[in-house]
This record gives C-alpha cells, sequence and structure tokens, in this order.
C-alpha cells in the first residue's frame, strides 16, 4: 500500500507567499483597485503559517507545542485585527510567562523531542531563536534548514558521506546560518545573497594529506539556498 504524501509547509515557502501576497495587494492599491482590506489586518496570518510549518512536520522533528502556541496566537490577534474578538496582549501576557513554564516543565517531566546525532539528514527552522546542533552519521545525505530573525550551527565534523553528492538547501531571512564540515569535504555553495553575504573558509586535504589518511576521501556536498538580509558561513 502507497504512504500517502505528508503535507510539509517549509518557512521558506511560508515567507515567499507572504511577500508575493502582499506585494499583489499593493500593487492593487497602487493601480487604484479598490480591494477593501485593511493589508496590516492580516499580519497575524503569517504567525498561523509558521505554526502550521511546525505541526506538519514528520514526527522525529515535529514541534507541536511551539508550533500549537504559534497558531493560537495568531488566531487571537487575528480576531482582534478583525473586530471580532478583543485580545489586548497587554492584558494577557502573563499567559506567555505560564506557557513558558510549560514549556520547561515539558521538556524537565517528559524530555525534549529531539532528532538522534545519528540522523541521516535534518529539517530544522530557526524562528527568533538560535541553536547547535552535531550530526555523527556515516551515512549523511543532506537537509534542509531555514532561519527568520535567528541563527543556528549545523556542525557535520563527525559525519560521512557515501552517495555522490549531499545536499543542503539553506535559506535565512534576517538570520543567520553555520555549518561546520570536514575537511575531506569538498563544497559547493549554489546561493543568492540579498543585502546578505555567503562565505566559504573551507580548506580541503591536500594530495600529502590524503596519501597520509588512506581511510579518507574527497567527498562532495552541495549548498543551495537565498539569503536576504542574512548569511551563510560554512568552515570547518
Amino acid at each position: 500500500m502507497e504512504k500517502k504524501a505528508r503535507i510539509n509547509l517549509d518557512l521558506k515557502v511560508i515567507i515567499g507567499l507572504v511577500v508575493i501576497c502582499a506585494g499583489i495587494l499593493f500593487l492593487l492599491e497602487n493601480l487604484g483597485v479598490a480591494i477593501g482590506i485593511n493589508i496590516w489586518d492580516f499580519w497575524p496570518v503569517a504567525l498561523i503559517l509558521i505554526g502550521l510549518s511546525h505541526i506538519s512536520r514528520p514526527s522525529e522533528t515535529r514541534q507541536t507545542f511551539s508550533g500549537t502556541i504559534f497558531i493560537i496566537v495568531g488566531v487571537l490577534f487575528l480576531l482582534n485585527n478583525l473586530d471580532i474578538m478583543f485580545f489586548d496582549i497587554g492584558t494577557f501576557w502573563p499567559v506567555i510567562v505560564i506557557l513558558l513554564g510549560i514549556a520547561i516543565l515539558k521538556d524537565a517531566v517528559w524530555g525534549s523531542h529531539k532528532v538522534p546525532s545519528s540522523s541521516n539528514n535534518f529539517n530544522l527552522s530557526f524562528i527568533l531563536g538560535g541553536g547547535e546542533h552535531r550530526f555523527a552519521s556515516d551515512q549523511f545525505k543532506g537537509g534542509k534548514i531555514a532561519a527568520f530573525m535567528g541563527g543556528g550551527i549545523i556542525d557535520l565534523r563527525d559525519a560521512d558521506i557515501q552517495i555522490d553528492d549531499a545536499v543542503i538547501d539553506a535559506f535565512a531571512f534576517m538570520g543567520g546560518i553555520e555549518i561546520r564540515i570536514p575537511r575531506h569535504w569538498q563544497v559547493n555553495i549554489q546561493g543568492t545573497p540579498i543585502l546578505g553575504g555567503i562565505e566559504n573558509k573551507t580548506v580541503v586535504m591536500s594530495k600529502e594529506e590524503l596519501a597520509a589518511h588512506p581511510e579518507k576521501a574527497i567527498k562532495k556536498l552541495t549548498i543551495k539556498g537565498m539569503f536576504i538580509m542574512g548569511a551563510l558561513e560554512v568552515k570547518n
């Protein structure tokens, strides 16, 4: 029986769709088309979509708790903006403290759900925060990473590649991503910085070093992506 395809809302897709919709609405306004809505009233939709992206991931990387919080907060702000329900953040800010306490208890009592270091690929998002993830799989195949007003470090120095070319899809919007790789990996960066930057600080093993370590062989890693007011740094 065939497995049903799971819908996975990628953070990059969400940001792209939001930007496109905003651009279309602004264009219609400039052309004098009466759209009858205030575009800024719908900014909480971005929070809802981010929450959906958290809970729609595969089980090993799913973030149900944080995703639910994003959705609830987004819905409350949206209902307030549309005058359907009154929501004053000044009154309900203690709820954020309560939710923070629940998150702490969740990790302490039930344990956090982290991707094991032997995972062959990853799908990570850093939203308004950061983190460091180390992978030690000898069958590394690639992964996806997105940073939105945050940043993260992916440490692959203990990993290895067996396929012809592992691919990492990276995206940063007002954020930064650092990827650390072994010296016997050769990186090929195919990225587009927009008001951002890309730095490749890696040094590949020389022929003499490879001869001294016959167990090592040059492996290929391709990093693709876009960096809007953000940066990518790859080093050893």
